[in-house]
């Protein structure tokens, strides 16, 4: 009986995903006979089943539903929204019921049937029904009956695909002993290719690599579900909250067979709902404001999802008002997520990025829909635990689009395997933008303050040692490590400091204990082919934390421009460094061009005026001390006034910084432009102007071009 009863639940439970979905689209074309049919079939089900286990309230309001569908049916009931919605508010009883058979509870008070019974009642007709219209009914129950099949019909059923119900658990189970096999597999071929050449074996082993690859990709299939589960709960959602908000919404859905893993289904179902909510809350306008804007009275929500290559991308987009930039702006300033200086340098899209900030809210007033500023901040990190990311485009008074790329699957992932103090560790494949080793030439990595960069082809980003991080003690200099460029879903980057990458392949995750999860470090768990357990690097949390990032750099931000607007009088931007004998010195920020570190075999100190060479242009050097030279290389400000270029050597770059206007002039020293108090210390500005028209003389451009050659 346990079995009978379990069987009866998960199979209510479908019925019912699929049956909201075919009311709503009843309602708003009554005349299709299909989907009335559909609808009464489920509680014709309901009704026998609850005969058969002996569940009276349950049996006494699908019996009600019966009836008044039934009436519809045979064409002596029109139904109108009232009616609906009582057929939606027993489907939800109905619900309820099951929830509670199924835990052995009470979820629905006793007596609470009767009034959704009294909601389906008739008013436009007399209460009783003669035997003859029972009899009648009856009738036309039967003739909906399938008919006896013809011959072309009962041919073999091979049609109907077979299936039977499993335990998610069980699949779980199946695919970790498969994921096992894989690993096993893999571990012997490397044996094997260490035993050298082994005929009587390699052809059994290939035979069993195409078996277990068929059989890995059959298992992986069984997890996967049509996104269609997801999307039937959309049609009663926007029914509900536009007749609630007194709004006329008309909602197409397209890409409902796209398959999904389940797991990726159940991380994106809340993040979707409030999708949907926002729009319709946020975006769609109410009658009279649409036709006073000359669109048409019923607003268009649209859900549509796409497969492209092992990404799903799901797009929710409206009609509606759009973005309001300015109010989205003047709110992030009001919760001090901005400055006044950077909101005055944002253009559209990034205001627009704003709303996935968290505690930003441009509701007037708190509602069961808005207000309370947890929204879609929280749908980006959901997104980003699954290596996902979100996308806001806009058009102010035409409508707003919002795109979601989803994984296919959870469990499998292609990872990159990195390494540090001995230790391996994976990062997702859809993070990595690029990998740098840290002796290539164009490679820059700078201390500034508490912060490190890199330069990584010309870009100055913000780096992280995974082995400080990771409070592991790091074996190689920073020239002798590998840098990986991450990209995260917000298109923030930085680059993480590793000290070897070993491949490229796919990765079976498997989730973490609790006590892992809260180091705050890692998002999963998996075997290498040789049955080492690695750990998979949690990105998106890692940036913030260490603030390069998200909430936290914002914060480093503010209070960077809170500090600089305290300074008294004006200041200029200017870089900080140590020069190559020692002293502290700074030079006007907008002079210099980058940072560059040049080999040593790549400096002259042949001639009078030393020079090097650097991306094909020999550049004169200014300021350096042979004595302090690195063995391997030099770091060099590359000052510049737009049509000539210097190298300023330099033992370490500090930082950039706002420095005062109180100048000390400094006679006998025109390399010097004056002297200037900043941190309690006085520190030189050195004249970047004086140094280019000195040595900017010495400069030979494009000396490997074939204009320099002529």
């Amino acid at each position: 009986m346990d079995d009978l009863l379990t069987d009866f639940i998960a199979e209510t439970r479908d019925m019912m995903e699929a049956i909201e979905g075919e009311i709503i689209a009843w309602e708003a074309d009554p005349s299709d006979r299909t989907r009335l049919d559909a609808i009464f079939r489920f509680v014709h089900t309901v009704k026998g089943n609850c005969g058969f286990f002996d569940f009276p309230r349950l049996e006494r309001i699908s019996h009600a539903a019966e009836d008044a569908l039934a009436d519809v049916r045979g064409g002596r009931r029109i139904p109108d929204q009232h009616f609906v919605s009582a057929v939606l508010g027993i489907i939800d009883c109905i619900n309820d019921m099951v929830g509670a058979i199924e835990s052995g509870g009470n979820g629905v008070p006793e007596g609470a049937e009767y009034p959704l019974i009294a909601a389906l009642a008739d008013t436009s007709s007399t209460s009783d029904t003669s035997e003859e219209q029972s009899e009648e009914l009856v009738l036309e129950q039967e003739a909906d009956l399938p008919q006896a099949p013809s011959e072309e019909q009962s041919k073999p059923a091979n049609a109907t695909p077979r299936s039977i119900r499993l335990p998610v658990d069980l699949l779980d189970r199946v695919m970790s002993g498969v994921s096992d096999m894989v690993l096993a597999r893999n571990d012997l071929a490397n044996r094997l290719s260490q035993a050298g050449n082994q005929p009587m074996i390699d052809g059994p082993f290939e035979r069993l690599t195409t078996i277990l690859s068929d059989v890995r990709d059959a298992i992986t299939r069984m997890r996967m579900q049509r996104v269609e589960l997801l999307f039937n709960t959309f049609p009663r959602l926007v029914r509900d909250l536009s007749h609630d908000l007194g709004k006329t919404i008309t909602l197409d859905i397209e890409g409902s067979d796209v398959e999904l893993d389940r797991e990726v289904i159940e991380v994106i179902r809340d993040p979707l709902v409030h999708i949907v909510r926002n729009a319709i809350g946020h975006g769609i306008e109410t009658p009279e404001e649409r036709l006073a804007a000359g669109k048409p009275e019923t607003g268009h929500l649209r859900i549509a999802a796409r497969q492209t290559g092992n990404r799903i991308s799901i797009v929710i987009s409206d009609d509606g008002r759009g973005l309001d930039e300015e109010k989205i702006a003047y709110k992030a300033l009001a919760s001090g997520l901005i400055t006044q200086s950077q909101r005055e340098a944002m253009d559209s899209h990034q205001i627009q990025q704003l709303v996935f900030e968290p505690g930003l809210s441009t509701a007037s007033e708190i509602s069961s829909i808005s207000g309370r500023g947890v929204g879609l901040d929280v749908v980006r990190d959901n997104l980003e635990r699954v290596g996902g990311w979100i996308e806001m485009t806009s058009t102010p008074g035409q409508g707003a689009a919002i795109h979601l790329h989803i994984p296919l699957t959870l469990s499998i992932i292609t990872g990159l395997i990195t390494e540090v103090a001995g230790q391996r560790f994976a990062i997702p494949q859809s993070y990595v933008e690029e990998v740098e080793y840290g002796s290539q030439p164009d490679m820059d990595y700078t201390n500034m303050g508490d912060a490190v960069l890199v330069t990584m082809r010309g870009q100055r980003t913000p780096c992280l040692s995974l082995a400080d991080i990771l409070g592991l003690e790091a074996k190689l200099e920073p020239y002798d490590q590998t840098f990986v460029l991450i990209r995260l879903a917000n298109g923030d980057q930085f680059a993480l400091a590793v000290d070897a990458i070993h491949n490229i392949g796919d990765i079976v995750v498997k989730p973490l204990p609790p006590a892992l999860l809260q180091t705050r470090c890692y998002s999963g768990t998996a075997l290498l082919d040789d049955g080492q357990p690695i750990m998979l690097l949690d990105l998106p949390q890692i940036a913030l934390d260490q603030s390069v990032t998200g909430e936290g750099r914002t914060r480093i931000d503010n209070s960077a421009s809170n500090d600089d607007d305290s300074e008294a009088g004006e200041t200029i931007a200017a870089m900080l460094f140590t020069a190559m004998d020692g002293s502290r010195k700074a030079a006007r920020l907008e002079m210099v061009k980058r940072i560059e570190t040049v080999p040593t075999n790549q400096i002259d100190l042949s001639q009078a005026e030393p020079h090097a060479v650097v991306n094909d242009e020999i550049l004169p050097i200014a300021g350096l001390e042979i004595a302090a030279m690195d063995a391997r290389k030099t770091r060099f400000l590359r000052l510049s006034d737009g049509t000539r270029d210097v190298l300023y050597a330099v033992r370490e770059v500090e930082d950039a910084t706002q420095l005062p206007c109180d100048f000390v002039p400094v006679a006998g020293d025109p390399l010097v432009e004056a002297l200037v108090l900043a941190q309690g210390n006085s520190i030189a500005l050195i004249d970047c102007n004086m140094l280019l028209q000195t040595h900017g003389t010495q400069t030979l451009i494009g000396a490997s071009t074939e204009e320099g050659a002529r």
